[in-house]
């Protein structure tokens, strides 16, 4: 790597110049992918690159308006299908959140709905919509959902809740989405119901996984002190033998 390139990337003007990168994602319409195949490089086994990377993208995600939200969460999606050692924790970070340099606390997806529920519900279902394709996609992110069932499940009620309110706004017309409007407010569309039942048979896997893992436990259990009384039958019978 060039040292001109690499004193950009990793120098002094480090967060200066990701916070010039990243705000591209809010303000181009489109694809930038030489901008993303440089981004992913370089986070690429570098836990230092990577957490003021997710540092600045999630802080832009939490507080750009929701009609620019498209192109950070695809940026999102490229950097979680990093194929490295630091996958999982990157998987953590954007569903849980994270700590800066300055020892600031950076909200994760997870926080980003249950902050923006009432206030900007647009941002809280496009939150909700990242968070079932990064499921798809990875792995790690599906397993850490698991893991945080319960908030999860509480996402999908939410979602379930707008969808089956009727004082909420009905878009019917082609090329309405809640990802490009510039209002807050969330539209029952198509797109959302579809997100919906993704989401809620994400939900439904987790449950029936750990039913699986439940019965397993207990047929276990069972398993254990069938063993055990066999052990202890014989004993028993001899004890029971007048000598």
């Amino acid at each position: 790597m060039p040292e001109a390139v690499a004193q950009v990337l990793y120098g002094n003007e480090q967060s200066r110049w990701l916070r010039e990168a990243v705000m591209a994602y809010r303000e181009v319409t489109g694809n930038i992918p030489n901008v993303t195949q440089v981004l992913t490089e370089a986070a690429v086994e570098n836990s230092s690159f990577t957490t003021v990377l997710l540092c600045t993208v999630m802080t832009e995600y939490a507080k750009a308006p929701s009609n620019m939200l498209k192109e950070l969460s695809q940026l999102l999606l490229e950097i979680l299908n990093i194929n490295d050692s630091l996958k999982a924790s990157r998987a953590t970070s954007v569903l849980e959140g994270l700590v800066t340099q300055d020892n600031e606390n950076v909200r994760g997806l997870l926080d980003i709905i249950e902050n923006s529920k009432d206030s900007d519900s647009r941002r809280a279902y496009q939150c909700i919509k990242l968070v079932v394709m990064l499921s798809a996609k990875c792995s790690d992110a599906r397993d850490l959902l698991t893991s945080t069932q319960a908030r999860w499940q509480w996402s999908v009620e939410w979602l379930r809740g707008r969808m089956d309110d009727h004082t909420a706004t009905i878009s019917t017309g082609t090329g309405l989405s809640n990802e490009d409007s510039s209002t807050k407010n969330f539209q029952r569309t198509t797109s959302a119901q579809l997100t919906l039942e993704e989401a809620t048979a994400l939900l439904s896997e987790m449950e029936s996984a750990e039913m699986e893992i439940e019965c397993d436990s207990s047929e276990l259990g069972e398993i254990k002190e069938s063993t055990c009384e066999r052990e202890i039958s014989p004993s028993q019978d001899l004890d029971a033998v007048d000598p």
